[in-house]
């Protein structure tokens, strides 16, 4: 079913050069990006080489990054290095000075050796955890900068082929990727390396022959471990396809939120992003069984590598040919220790891996050239700029539709400081205009002059601060009314503001909010009405002084009195300072005065004059539009959108999770992931067996390993003494059990280590999956308000990103948890029965320590969370600007995002720093509580089997268990290092999941009503929103069925409020709202949204076809008919068939190939398909032109002309009005006049004002 929906097209192409989803959508690559791509990755998926992530390194950097390069290395190679000193510690446990063979001096100085080398251990690990973290922290900052930068500077025709709202969140949750792949994994991969590398070295320098035998397994290692990476390397880049897709649907969901929740297709959002979901969930599962494969192969070739050594030393022991049984142990343990280091490679070749393939789109996209770039400083500027503009014999088609051509040698003249309209129908072209105008596009051909000086060779940053533009949908940023009128620009004084605010009208209601000027609007503050929006946008463009003012439909919204006061202020303006004024417009009543009326045409100029010259030709086309717009009835009233508003206060209480969020975090968390992953209890115990078995064949080694070193120590040594052959037949004789013994102990292993690797990658996957959908579908039932308090960009953020840190907790690293608790205990239990339990007791010691450090780092989770919160903060910033990039770059507003961001992702790197800090200080303290307890057990059992107390193999034995748990210590500590991340994560989930909503949009309770009549009831309704006066007060209105209600009054009237309350987006304060007498609190949330169909003033459209986006939530197969006919009602067929793909045409990101009419008419057969008996419609035919106004008003008249409904308007034209059975005038949140159009007239009251006015 899904298929057939619009959501998994949503990143279809627009553009047959626009590949559509992330990893191929931020760019296609080209001869001028010179990425240093790894060879092997030619044919097939793209990669880079490592060292090209630190390409943004400056000399500190580079400096910092090779210094602690050369720690790592030094660090890595301490542990092979503890194999020389085993020569004189074989010395100083053969001694013929003492009857116990120990020479304790010798043992003394041993220990100091030990010392030394732990202290060089601690110390470089120290240094260089600090500084991979430091290097990283800077590495990604500066990525992250780079690519906003990039981003809010690249072509406006970019953006439009791209989703980049959505890749943001992407970017994000990638770039964390790649910086741990630079911090911890590249330590370890370095660390590893070194210790492979020095181990072998020294292997071959103290037997070369034993170890050229063990390493012949060495290729199939390689070769295994190559598979694995191009394994992970191949199914990263579908998994990040199918991850796009999945935010895409997340991101399209909240930004739609309120029309998919009038439709009830929240359910169809979930099933769609399980389905994308699912999709990752098969491939990473079905990569999980070869790797499985591989990682078991590679433990059992690790054994059969010892197996061979002890084969082959039973042969040099047999022949009498080691000059040093000394030299030969030393060889074991360097091949040991070395290869032990390859198998632990894995983990963070793999983290490597991945970031490689994820970063090769993001630096493809940064060597991408914008073909406008506003940061060049390139271009002329105009010293004296008057405001002279031309136009010359201009062409010009969309990049997203080159076929389509907008402008047809066009020319136009403006001189400086007039008043020119610009009128025509829909497609004209009068909108490119400004964008051209803007340099947001180029000339296809002829050019564009100001002040006789082609635009071109302008320096474009200087070019868009001379030209005010406020757009027809203006779009506000989350932050203070302040910064969105300043835009951020220097020089904007608070005062400038404030002048600015009077003259557009916006002072009298910003005093009103609770901080004034301070008040925070956008996403997470304030939600301000259209209207209101318009006039703080036209504020924003006057308060910058431009040359040149454009309004594109600016005061299309606005009404009368508010339109008149703006038109006031303009005319005022362009007189006193000279500034040349255009206006885009279907109003030609607001437009008689100007000095200049351009009309337009298919991209042409057909007349231009003055009004009076136009009106003269009486078979012109302005001619035509004026007397069409004069049979058309005046406008009254306003938008009707409320005032100031923020989420209710009665529901403020669970609207912010963030104080939620930090009680949560804690022990509950962990429960409720163990809840989560109960499911796949059954592959926990089979994951757990495999653990098991591989964390106790370690303690099973260090038992041959001490058997050996007693071999060697004593057996060989009395051959030396004695040469009697008995003793080399004894060692040989043991050895060949033990190759044996391994040989079949490898098989277990290799069996074990691919059970715990699938099984717990099995476990990941599911409960990663059912994070994902926990997450979302609890996010898709949350009521309004919350969505009101939460950013788009935060709420994406966190659903792209919290499931894969909580599913941490299960996955691969929950196994390596619990192979290190299974070596730790298996350990102690060799040590106390077949080692010293006197030595065992001591060694016991060290684990609550441990345990206290690990607790006292996990309560740092606090402070961890701050910052992922910050880091959502910024995401949410840098995506907004992104989604408004043509209000960001007409403002010039670049550097005041980047600043913004950069102060922001500054406080995320020091907190990174300070972690990398605080980890290094945890670890190294742990591994000093090891290797203090190893070296403090070396000498005081040095001194016990001198006098007796326990023998030499039991010392060896619990030697070697402490090393093993210092490996056990380790692994578990890598664990540890994400686990506040991935409590974070489920902590926020799990507060979102268990979260009391006060309306649930997936509520089953409530009466399931089938039909209702209609009959609409506010009954004393008091409703305010967060902080402010009431937006509704003791608000009383009886709409009967059947009838046509049209609401209309000034903006901040409280009449959209209505709307919201009719279908429990909220719920009022006070007093009851009821459908056919029955209060909508008792009945089901879906089932009363499902009786109203309602069109917005700017509807929204998803990606996908046409089809499925006027069926949207139901199943298009089956219902064909009843499409095509909701679509005639609509006056939507004609266009539709004229597309080639008819019905099938693919429509666009939020229906971006579609004009606003014919948008508009999609979502009236959208709600004429829904056949509900309640219509509520917003402003439906604002911003249009008289065409596709008579258009829609007659599709309406159609609906209410084939069934019976109640209808529920609100609207500033008579049109909607004159006719209607009732119109009431509402203001401040109450209803002062209602009556018919003749009423009210006879009244003289507030309606008959507006009328007065509008026909003035």
């Amino acid at each position: 079913m899904s298929s057939r929906l619009p959501f998994p097209k949503m990143l279809s192409s627009r553009h047959e050069n626009d590949e559509g989803v992330y990893l191929k959508g931020l760019t296609p690559r080209n001869e001028t990006q010179k990425l240093e791509l790894d060879e092997n990755s030619k044919g097939s998926t793209p990669s880079m080489h490592f060292y090209s992530l630190f390409r943004h390194a400056n000399w500190i950097d580079k400096g910092l990054l090779s210094f602690a390069c050369l720690m790592t290395t030094m660090n890595g190679s301490m542990v092979p290095c503890m194999s020389l000193v085993l020569d004189n510690a074989f010395r100083a446990f053969q001694s013929p000075l003492t009857a116990s063979h120990v020479d304790l001096p010798g043992i003394t100085a041993v220990t100091f050796k030990y010392i030394s080398i732990a202290i060089t251990l601690l110390g470089t690990d120290s240094i260089a955890c600090f500084l991979y973290a430091y290097v990283a922290e800077r590495q990604v900052k500066a990525l992250r900068e780079k690519v906003l930068r990039k981003m809010l500077y690249m072509n406006v025709s970019w953006h439009e082929r791209r989703d980049n709202s959505l890749l943001w969140s992407r970017i994000h949750e990638d770039t964390t990727k790649i910086r741990d792949a630079m911090n911890l994994k590249f330590h370890d991969a370095v660390k590893y390396t070194s210790q492979f590398w020095v181990g072998y070295l020294i292997a071959f320098t103290k037997a070369w022959d034993l170890s050229l035998v063990m390493a012949c397994v060495i290729p199939v290692i390689a070769i295994t471990v190559a598979y694995m990476l191009r394994v992970i390397r191949g199914g990263a880049k579908t998994v990040h396809e199918h991850e796009t897709e999945a935010d895409a649907v997340v991101e399209e969901t909240i930004r739609g939120i309120r029309t998919i929740t009038s439709l009830n297709a929240g359910g169809l959002a979930v099933k769609t992003y399980k389905s994308k979901a699912q999709m990752v969930q098969d491939e990473n599962l079905n990569r999980a069984k070869p790797i499985a494969g591989m990682v078991g192969l590679l433990f059992g070739t690790i054994w059969i590598m010892f197996s061979v050594g002890f084969w082959y030393g039973q042969r040099k022991v047999l022949q009498g040919n080691v000059n040093s049984s000394s030299h030969m142990f030393q060889a074991i343990y360097a091949i040991v220790v070395g290869t032990l280091a390859l198998g632990e490679l894995y983990p963070s070749l793999s983290a490597i891996a991945k970031a490689k393939v994820i970063a090769v789109p993001i630096f493809e996209f940064l060597a991408t050239k914008s073909t406008i770039d506003a940061s060049s400083n390139d271009g002329d500027i105009i010293s004296n700029f008057e405001g002279n503009i031309e136009f010359k014999d201009v062409h010009f088609s969309y990049p997203t539709r080159p076929n389509a051509s907008v402008l047809q040698k066009y020319s136009v003249r403006i001189e400086a400081g007039q008043k020119v309209a610009f009128v025509g129908p829909k497609g004209s072209g009068k909108s490119t205009i400004s964008s051209l105008l803007e340099r947001f596009y180029l000339p296809d051909q002829g050019n564009i002059f100001l002040d006789e000086k082609d635009i071109q060779n302008l320096r474009i940053r200087w070019l868009r601060s001379k030209i005010g533009l406020v757009p027809q949908n203006p779009a506000l940023f989350t932050g203070t009314i302040r910064h969105n009128i300043d835009g951020g620009i220097e020089g904007i004084s608070p005062d400038d503001v404030i002048d600015a605010a009077k003259l557009t009208g916006a002072h009298e209601f910003i005093i009103r909010l609770p901080e004034k000027y301070d008040t925070l609007v956008s996403d997470q503050g304030v939600s301000l009405s259209t209207g209101q929006k318009q006039q703080i946008a036209i504020a924003r463009a006057i308060v910058r002084k431009p040359a040149i003012l454009i309004l594109d439909q600016a005061t299309s919204v606005l009404d009368v009195e508010s339109e008149k006061q703006v038109h006031k202020v303009l005319n005022h303006l362009t007189e006193q300072t000279r500034m040349t004024a255009i206006y885009i417009t279907h109003r030609l009543s607001t437009i008689k005065n100007v000095d200049k009326i351009v009309v337009m045409a298919k991209g042409t100029v057909i007349e231009e004059g003055t009004h009076d010259d136009l009106l003269q030709n009486s078979g012109g086309m302005y001619h035509s539009m004026w007397n069409e717009e004069l049979a058309q009835p005046k406008e009254v009233g306003s938008t009707g959108e409320d005032s100031a508003r923020e989420f209710p206060r009665h529901f403020s209480f669970s609207d912010s999770l963030h104080e939620t969020k930090q009680q949560s975090m804690g022990g509950s968390t962990w429960s409720k992931a163990i809840e989560l992953v109960r499911p796949e209890r059954k592959q926990i115990g089979y994951g757990l067996i495999g653990a098991a078995i591989l964390g106790c064949s370690y303690p099973v080694l260090s038992i041959f390993i001490g058997k050996t070193m007693a071999d060697l120590t004593r057996g060989y040594a009395d051959f030396a003494r004695t040469q009697d052959q008995k003793y080399l037949d004894r060692i040989s004789v043991n050895w060949m059990a033990y190759g044996l013994s391994l040989v079949a102990v490898a098989y277990v292993v290799a069996l074990s280590a691919g059970m715990k690797s699938y099984y717990f990658r099995f476990m990941h996957e599911k409960l990663l999956f059912r994070l994902r959908i926990t997450h979302f579908s609890s996010l898709c039932r949350q009521n309004m308000g919350f969505f009101d308090q939460n950013s788009t960009g935060k709420l994406t953020s966190e659903v792209a990103t919290c499931a894969a840190k909580g599913a941490h907790l299960a996955g691969e690293a929950l196994g390596q948890l619990a192979e290190a608790c299974f070596i730790t205990t298996a350990a102690i239990i060799v040590s106390f029965f077949s080692g010293s339990w006197i030595l065992t007791l001591i060694l016991l010691c060290i684990y609550p320590l441990f345990i206290g450090l690990q607790l006292i780092r996990f309560g740092k989770g606090k402070h961890h969370a701050n910052c992922l919160s910050l880091l959502n903060e910024s995401g949410n910033l840098a995506s907004e600007a992104i989604h408004n990039i043509k209000t960001v770059a007409s403002l010039g507003s670049e550097e005041d995002v980047l600043s913004r961001y950069t102060k922001m992702i500054h406080e995320v790197a020091k907190e990174g720093r300070r972690r990398g800090q605080w980890y290094g200080f945890v670890f190294e303290s742990s591994q000093a509580l090891v290797y203090g307890t190893y070296i403090f057990l070396f000498w005081y059992g040095g001194n016990l089997v001198a006098d007796g107390s326990i023998t030499l193999e039991a010392l060896i034995r619990t030697l070697m268990t402490v090393l093993m748990a210092a490996h056990g210590v380790e692994i578990a500590f890598n664990y540890f290092c994400d686990t506040e991340e991935a409590v974070a994560a489920i902590n926020t989930i799990v507060v979102l999941r268990d979260r009391v909503i006060p309306i649930d949009s997936f509520d089953t309770n409530g009466d399931q009503i089938c039909k209702t009549a209609g009959d609409l009831k506010f009954h004393n309704v008091n409703f305010a929103y967060s902080g402010q006066a009431n937006a509704l007060e003791n608000f009383n209105l009886h709409i009967p069925f059947g009838k046509t209600v049209v609401l209309c009054g000034p903006i901040g009237g409280g009449l959209s409020t209505c709307f919201a309350l009719l279908q429990r987006f909220y719920d009022p304060s006070s007093g009851h709202i009821s459908i056919d007498g029955v209060d909508i609190k008792l009945l089901n949330p879906q089932r009363l949204r499902s009786q109203f169909a309602v069109v917005d003033q700017e509807p929204i459209l998803f990606s996908g076809s046409i089809n499925e986006n006027i069926a949207y939530g139901v199943e298009v197969r089956g219902h064909e008919e009843k499409i095509i006919q909701a679509a005639i009602l609509a006056n939507a067929h004609g266009f539709i068939t004229a597309f080639p793909d008819q019905y099938k045409t693919q429509i666009g990101k939020w229906g971006a190939h579609l004009s606003a009419d014919q948008k508009k008419r999609i979502a009236i057969a959208r709600a004429f398909f829904k056949e509900a008996p309640i219509l509520l419609l917003d402003e439906v035919t604002s911003s249009m032109d008289t065409q596709g106004e008579r258009l829609v008003r007659d599709a309406l008249e159609k609906i209410r002309s084939v069934r019976k409904c109640t209808t529920l308007i609100i609207s500033n034209r008579l049109s909607s009005a004159q006719n209607a059975d009732l119109i009431c005038v509402v203001n401040d949140g109450q209803v002062k006049e209602r009556g018919t159009h003749s009423e009210l007239l006879k009244e003289n009251g507030m309606y008959a004002t507006l009328i007065r006015s509008s026909a003035l």
